[in-house]
């Protein structure tokens, strides 16, 4: 009898201990490598050029359903061949392409009217390979997302691969620390005004679609800001402010055009 009885709670303890691990091993991803890499190369044949457009995005996940945020004009560079680079458990480069993740057919981005923003639902398929299963694990939970800005002087951390750097030996993304400068204001774009926030921070093209942590000491903790879409810079110093989209928009969005499922 007793020999059962420690026998079954060897069992409980070890299906406790591997429970414990599996979930460590999630929480173990360092939140600057939940931001992926997007790269599409047009080719232009009658004049022999090749053209390459790179930006960075993320993925979010709420109720069982998965987004993949970037930049409204990243997006538009895009298509099905459009190659996600990201760092692998194993901290390796791996790959999949837009056209194997995306759960729409046809043109998959949802563009906000008023801001510089773009989300596609995105699903695992059945079959898919490894790296797609990898890529979804990248995903950030919904709630991880502000619900309010964060005040000036707040440290955060732009995250992205600005100037197509952190590509080699294996995909790394770069982080930029700075600190949030302004309150949320109505910026002049094309379609209007957009709002953003102001942030103190060295970032070049290629960082648009990435997403701003505020700084934390753990590495897996991970609250987002906002998503980078580029700076404003004065000409004459070269003074350059980051432009950030607020997270609550962003979650605001996704929301409105992807509902999460009825509990």
């Amino acid at each position: 009898m007793m020999s059962g009885h420690w026998s079954v709670v060897a069992v409980l303890c070890f299906l406790a201990t591997s429970a414990a691990a599996a979930e460590a091993d999630e929480k173990n991803i360092e939140r600057w490598d939940r931001v992926v890499f997007l790269k599409e190369v047009q080719q232009e044949p009658e004049k022999k050029l090749q053209h390459t457009h790179t930006s960075s995005g993320f993925l979010v996940a709420e109720g069982g359903q998965y987004c993949l945020i970037t930049a409204g004009h990243g997006a538009e560079k895009t298509s099905p061949k459009t190659e996600i680079y990201f760092r692998s458990p194993e901290g390796k480069t791996a790959k999949v392409l837009l056209g194997d993740i995306t759960a729409d057919q046809g043109d998959p981005w949802h563009r906000h009217l008023q801001a510089d923003l773009a989300v596609a639902r995105v699903a695992i398929r059945e079959n898919s390979p490894e790296a797609v299963q990898q890529l979804f694990a990248l995903a950030i939970p919904m709630e991880d997302l502000l619900a309010t800005s964060p005040r000036r002087t707040t440290a955060i951390e732009v995250t992205g691969f600005p100037m197509r750097l952190g590509l080699k030996p294996a995909i790394s993304p770069l982080v930029m620390t700075g600190r949030v400068a302004s309150r949320e204001l109505p910026i002049s774009a094309k379609w209007g005004d957009e709002t953003i926030v102001l942030a103190q921070a060295a970032i070049a093209p290629g960082i648009s679609g990435g997403a701003v942590f505020a700084e934390e000491p753990s590495p897996d903790k991970c609250r987002v800001v906002g998503m980078c879409i580029g700076f404003l810079m004065d000409n004459r110093t070269e003074v350059k402010l980051a432009k950030i989209v607020p997270s609550h928009i962003l979650m605001d969005f996704m929301r409105q055009e992807f509902p999460p499922p009825a509990n």
